[in-house]
């Protein structure tokens, strides 16, 4: 049996050649268990394959002569390693191919997990680089947010600091106002009646009666009384009118309408410190009569007038005052007293105009 005893030997030669060979692939590539599984199957199917391919056919029952047996027996030996060779060759050259589709296959499949891993970590490099940026974003909005916030805040402090001054500014400017007032009224000129130094009162009032001889019959009745200019600067006096009126009512003199119609004279300067005599009279003559009356407070005898001037000193708008003056004369006392309204006994600004 040794036909029998080296096929027996060939097979067992592939699979220990399979064997090496697996452990050879095994050793250098590790792969994972599955891969292992796959490879294994593979591989006892290429083995069973060949096992059975190289199984010879039954040999001859002629008997050789034992010359021809032995020259028979060193070429069958000779043939046989030579087949044996051969079938060795062939089968580790199908090993290999088998060997080296499996050992591409599973690079393919190495190549494709590791490309599949390689995408992923990708993938999650992107995803994160999107986190950050998000998270950058976040940092911004968060960032803008509190800078609006505290620009609100300064806004509102900076507000509510301004309604808080309004009040002082407000006081501030009536101050001033108060004050450039206080400082015009100090320095403007005041035309004011003058109390007479010889008695008490205003006026000194001398009477002409109608029953005088006609030599003094030109004569009327009038008043001396004196304006005095009680500033600080000059006066120009632009109009000007005084008169004596007589009536029955003694609280208002009997021709108002006298204060509405001014009379216009030659602008003249009114120096400060300075007092001016004026004449007042009285248009009608009375009768020693209408004296008894006057002393007995039936008649009344008024002293009106009025005197407008403005400001020398030059200012941006012309700005003109007005004193005018009102009383009733007391026979008990032959002085003259205030007792008219206030709009006919007042010293104001009278009318403010615009220098052309």
């Amino acid at each position: 049996m040794p036909e029998m005893a080296g096929q027996t030997v060939l097979m067992g030669t592939i699979y220990l050649t399979s064997s090496r060979q697996w452990r050879c692939i095994v050793g250098p590539f590790g792969y994972q268990s599955g891969s292992i599984v796959s490879a294994m199957k593979r591989i006892t199917f290429v083995a069973l394959a060949l096992s059975i391919w190289v199984i010879p056919l039954s040999p001859n029952p002629r008997q050789p002569s034992a010359g021809v047996s032995k020259k028979e027996g060193r070429t069958d030996a000779q043939l046989a390693a030579d087949a044996h060779d051969k079938q060795q060759a062939a089968e580790t050259a199908a090993l290999n191919s088998v060997l080296a589709a499996i050992t591409k296959s599973e690079q393919e499949r190495a190549a494709e997990s590791h490309q599949g891993a390689s995408d992923v970590k990708e993938t999650i490099k992107a995803e994160w680089w999107l986190v950050y940026v998000g998270i950058a974003q976040a940092i911004a909005l968060i960032f803008t947010l509190c800078v609006i916030w505290y620009q609100a805040k300064k806004t509102a402090e900076a507000t509510q600091a301004m309604r808080d001054s309004l009040p002082l500014q407000k006081s501030a400017a009536e101050a001033a106002l108060l004050n450039a007032q206080a400082v015009i009224y100090t320095e403007r000129p005041w035309l004011i009646l003058e109390q007479l130094k010889t008695k008490p009162g205003i006026g000194d009032l001398s009477f002409v009666f109608d029953d005088f001889p006609p030599t003094d019959r030109y004569k009327h009745t009038d008043c001396l009384f004196y304006i005095k200019n009680y500033g600080r600067t000059p006066a120009i006096v632009i109009a000007q009118k005084e008169e004596l009126q007589m009536g029955n009512h003694g609280l208002r003199p009997p021709n108002p309408t006298f204060f509405d119609n001014p009379e216009l004279v030659a602008p003249y300067v009114f120096p400060q410190a300075i007092s001016r005599p004026k004449l007042a009279t009285l248009a009608l003559k009375i009768s020693l009569n209408t004296k008894t009356l006057i002393d007995a407070g039936a008649t009344f005898v008024w002293l009106c007038g009025y005197v407008r001037y403005r400001d020398s000193v030059p200012q941006d708008a012309v700005v003109e005052y007005e004193t005018r003056f009102c009383y009733v004369y007391q026979s008990r006392g032959e002085v003259f007293w205030a007792v008219g309204p206030a709009e006919y006994n007042r010293t104001s600004q009278y009318q403010p105009q615009k220098t052309e």
